[in-house]
């Protein structure tokens, strides 16, 4: 049994969908950047990580960890879907 819903699947799959090749979507809540690399197979890759910047909520070290488990969820979740997400949180 998959930990993500049809629906989320069929997000994944809507978000990849309307990409464009070389298209670039961002996450707000992680602020995590994506370009769509390849159709076949069909994936996206990690370009860019929001930068800790003062006054955030988070100090720097929870942000890189809250991002690298976002990173994850949403890597597992696009593998739901056929899509692979390439690249890592330094």
């Amino acid at each position: 049994m998959s930990e993500f819903s049809q629906s989320d699947v069929l997000w994944c799959l809507h978000t990849f969908s309307m990409l464009s090749l070389d298209g670039v979507w961002a996450m707000p809540r992680s602020g995590l950047v994506f370009r769509k690399t390849s159709l076949s197979p069909p994936t996206l890759e990690l370009i860019e990580t929001m930068p800790h910047m003062p006054g955030m909520p988070l100090d720097s070290t929870s942000l890189r960890e809250f991002q690298r488990e976002d990173l994850e969820v949403t890597r597992r979740a696009f593998r739901e879907a056929g899509i692979t997400i390439e690249g890592e949180i330094e």
